[in-house]
């Protein structure tokens, strides 16, 4: 995009400068937006981990008794 040629009094108008604000603004917001859309697609990893330490434990007996733990 070009940018447009504009009077030095346009450049300085209020409306020239919340729109242009507004713009950049904008074009931040749905570049995050679009940024953060790849995160839809990773999987939990505490999750996983969490199953598989649920799974281990169920196939794990007790643990034996101790001589502290007799007191």
């Amino acid at each position: 995009m070009q940018i447009p040629d504009l009077s030095p009094k346009q450049a300085d108008m209020w409306q020239t400068r919340v729109s242009s604000h507004s713009g950049k603004a904008i074009g931040v917001g749905i570049g995050c937006i679009l940024g953060m859309f790849p995160l839809l697609f990773f999987t939990d990893d505490d999750e996983k981990k969490k199953g598989q330490t649920e799974a281990q434990e169920k196939t794990q007996p007790p643990p034996s008794p101790t001589e502290s733990s007799k007191n």
